[in-house]
């Protein structure tokens, strides 16, 4: 049975009663604000257990626990009520139908400023290619996203260009194993200027200490200004805000105080799911920070079974499709794309000539690896997380 039709309900249409999509859900929307409290502390948990899942000593990365809940989401809504992916994940993430309309509130808030995307890929057969159409059309509506066909790994790149404005090319450039018939894919990607950019005539190449001892000279931007500075027993860091995003989007910048691959995990944790900045104060400042951009895609199939959700990959009945083939998803994977410079998130070109400032108010140097995260609403939602440990790769 379709989890979608445990929220049925009728409504009138000349004088016949008949089911509505949307009012099936009517009766679901007394809790969905306990709901969303639940659904935004497992996302930020998400993102604190993904970001260290995923952490390199060579490579910087970036991921996002709100992209793997959409997918889960999606799998969720598409899979028997009965089905052991149903069960786990109502067990391991409160999923609900209340959290789908918890979670459609985040989508509309992002507004154009944050675009997250996600599908669920499914090689056709003759026998399973009809849509269920219930289920499409409230997935489209609460989720914005329907099952897609897989067919070439050309074809699902493409999906990935168009719903992230070409930013981000390429999800999948290994192209299709035979064998593969369900996948399970995300996009996020990020776009605003800051509120108070940096100045491209103070960037100058900075010496960067990399977690193998080398050093690199990196692009390093300077700014003296006054910030929301915190300093706890983990890290020292600072929120940057940026100009006019809907969700109310900012940048957590955090600096270990234990250098290290282990302090780097602790400041993880701390961003993911202890608020520093909740306990930043206002400070006169100077700050010196790479630039960086980082396009990674993280495969979350090891994750998820640790996490104790390793029955998405047995099979199981998958009702999206009118004919609910038996299925097992194949490959969980995310690939997210952030970019820090002068201005926001675009290039802004810059000569490697420029002034060091010369300063009396008290400097705060990223000088080495690092960690940041972009956070929105009131309620502070990690929508990515990311370690700069070279911020030349």
């Amino acid at each position: 049975m379709p989890l979608f039709s445990s929220c049925r309900k009728r409504s009138i249409d000349n004088g016949r009663s008949k089911p509505s999509i949307r009012s099936r859900w009517e009766s679901c929307k007394i809790s969905v604000e306990e709901s969303s409290t639940l659904m935004l502390n497992r996302i930020n948990t998400l993102a604190q257990e993904l970001a260290e899942y995923a952490i390199s000593d060579e490579n910087s990365v970036c991921t996002s626990g709100l992209s793997l809940y959409y997918n889960l989401l999606l799998l969720f809504s598409s899979a028997g009520r009965e089905t052991c992916p149903s069960s786990d994940m109502i067990l391991k993430l409160s999923l609900t139908p209340k959290t789908i309309l918890a979670f459609q509130v985040v989508l509309d808030a992002l507004g154009s400023d944050v675009l997250p995307a996600a599908a669920v890929f499914v090689r056709e057969r003759k026998v399973d290619s009809v849509i269920n159409d219930t289920i499409a059309t409230t997935q489209r509506m609460l989720l914005r996203s329907t099952t897609q066909p897989l067919t070439t790994a050309a074809a699902v790149n493409m999906w990935s260009y168009k719903h992230t404005n070409g930013r981000i090319h390429e999800v999948l450039s290994e192209g299709l194993k035979p064998e593969e018939r369900m996948l399970l894919l995300s996009t996020l990607c990020f776009k605003a200027d800051w509120l108070d950019p940096f100045d491209t005539h103070l960037t100058v190449d900075q010496p960067f200490s990399l977690l193998s001892g080398a050093t690199v000279l990196a692009p390093t931007m300077f700014k003296e200004s006054t910030e929301a500075l915190w300093e706890s027993d983990v890290s020292m860091g600072f929120v940057k805000r940026f100009r006019d995003t809907k969700y109310d989007i900012r940048a957590l910048f955090s600096l270990p105080k234990d250098e290290g691959k282990q302090g780097l995990l602790s400041a993880i944790k701390e961003l993911s799911t202890a608020f520093p900045e909740e306990e930043a104060s206002f400070v006169k400042m100077a700050i010196s920070i790479p630039r960086f951009q980082i396009t990674s895609s993280t495969d979350c199939n090891d994750l998820l079974t640790q996490l104790g959700l390793g029955s998405v990959f047995r099979d199981f009945q998958f009702v999206a499709m009118a004919s609910s083939p038996t299925l097992a998803v194949n490959l969980v994977r995310q690939t997210v794309s952030v970019q820090v410079c002068e201005k926001g998130t675009e290039p802004t070109p810059f000569s490697a000539e420029g002034v060091v400032e010369e300063t009396e108010s008290p400097e705060l140097r990223f000088d080495r690896p690092f960690a940041f995260a972009l956070i929105g609403g009131e309620t502070n939602t990690r929508l990515a997380v990311a370690t700069v440990v070279n911020p030349l790769e």
